[in-house]
This record gives structure tokens, C-alpha cells and sequence, in this order.
């Protein structure tokens, strides 16, 4: 256990903390929130609501240009306005770490992943483990 801390110990020491104080690195996956009113979003996707899917690159700029005539829109397509929603689904105290989960477990999530550096900022336990395993002999 204690060469796994020595490990830990020099990521801490080694690793860019993205200019944050006592960081702690978050897998944060994205949720699509879909049906957004579009006076509150700008992004939208053309969804094909009898196949359950977004269009591709080339039948969305297909559908852009139709969208000024919108009787001219075949049936299934539906201009859909969404908002992106991270949620956090696992945390690290290293940016490697967290990396290597994105790496590894991809396939158990719906949403993309992203690495999200935050703040120990008020989290005196967290910080306590941390400068512990920092100043480890």
C-alpha cells in the first residue's frame, strides 16, 4: 500500500494542477437535456423522432437548408433545442488517474467524458488526506 501512496504521492507532486488550489480531478459525464425552448439555448440538433436518433453532419446541413420552408421538412425530422449537462460520476485525486477511467470505462457510459479539475476549497477532510499523502517519508 505504501509504494501505491509513493505513486500518488509523486503525481501530486509532478502533475499540471490547472491553476487551482488542492485539486481534485472529476469524470464528468454528459447528459443532453433535449427539448430546450430556443429562447433560453442556441444549440439545437435535427432529431429523428421514429428512429431515436441526431442527424449526421451532412443530412443536418441538408435540413438547415430547408428549414426556412418548413412544410419542405420530411415527417420523422424535428428541430430539437438542448442544453448539455455534466454530472459527475467519479472522483480523483490524480489527473492520470482520472484520465486512465475515461480511458478504461467509456463503454459503461451513455454520454461523453470529460477530466474537470475543481477546488478542495472548504473541504477540510478531503485536504487533510491529500497533504498527507503529499508529505509521506
Amino acid at each position: 500500500m505504501i509504494e501505491k501512496l509513493k505513486e500518488i504521492q509523486h503525481e501530486l507532486k509532478t502533475q499540471d494542477n490547472r491553476c487551482t488550489a488542492d485539486p481534485i480531478f472529476l469524470v464528468e459525464e454528459c447528459e443532453r437535456i433535449y427539448g430546450m425552448d430556443s429562447e433560453y439555448v442556441d444549440d439545437y440538433v435535427w432529431y429523428d423522432s421514429e428512429n431515436y436518433s441526431e442527424a449526421d453532419q451532412e443530412e443536418a446541413k441538408t435540413l438547415d437548408d430547408l428549414d426556412d420552408q418548413l412544410e419542405n421538412i420530411p415527417i420523422p425530422w424535428q428541430k430539437c433545442y438542448y442544453f448539455d449537462k455534466w454530472k459527475t460520476v467519479h472522483s480523483f485525486f490524480t489527473e492520470k488517474a482520472a484520465q486512465e477511467y475515461v480511458d478504461s470505462c467509456y463503454y459503461r457510459h451513455r454520454g461523453k467524458l470529460r477530466v474537470y479539475a475543481d477546488s478542495l476549497y472548504r473541504n477540510d477532510e478531503m485536504k487533510m488526506i491529500r497533504d498527507y499523502i503529499l508529505n509521506l517519508e
